[in-house]
């Protein structure tokens, strides 16, 4: 089984973290996009996918 790890990390000077939720939602939406694609071709060949989703950190 692989596995793969993808680690975002995103910095602005908005106070109230309106950009980096912005370009998180972004991102996550262009992921699910891929991955739906991804997860019927790979269902179709009998494998499957197993994905976690870790909640959204802000560092100070």
């Amino acid at each position: 089984m692989s596995k793969v790890q993808l680690r975002l990390y995103i910095e602005t000077d908005d106070e109230d973290y309106t950009k980096e939720r912005s370009i998180l939602k972004y991102v996550e939406d262009m992921f699910n996009q891929e991955y739906d694609g991804l997860l019927q071709e790979c269902k179709q060949d009998g494998n499957s996918i197993i994905t976690y989703v870790s909640r959204m950190e802000h560092g100070w």
